[in-house]
């Protein structure tokens, strides 16, 4: 079990782009604009994340888009310490669907 610190919310971009609504570039454009805007904590993030939303705004398929969110995981999931003694403390649940 963990404490997210942060929430980043991708299903519904997602789900358009599953239900053919947007492109799978209008998809990561969507994403690297959310995730610039995303006020992420702890703030020192702030550089990564932006690192990782260049990547997203630099992808052109289904290949490189899941290769940017898999940067984005690796980010989300990095531990930033221990909180009440052994509940993992970590930096963002990324909810991709339903």
């Amino acid at each position: 079990m963990a404490i997210w610190e942060n929430k980043i919310l991708l299903k519904d971009f997602i789900k358009s782009y599953e239900e053919g609504k947007i492109t799978i570039i209008e998809l990561c454009q969507k994403v690297a604009e959310y995730l610039k805007k995303f006020p992420i904590i702890p703030i020192q993030l702030r550089g990564e994340l932006d690192l990782i939303a260049d990547e997203f705004t630099a992808s052109e398929t289904e290949e490189q888009f899941n290769d940017s969110l898999e940067m984005l995981y690796d980010l989300a999931d990095r531990e930033l310490g221990v909180r009440n003694g052994c509940i993992a403390h970590r930096v963002a649940w990324v909810e991709t669907f339903m």
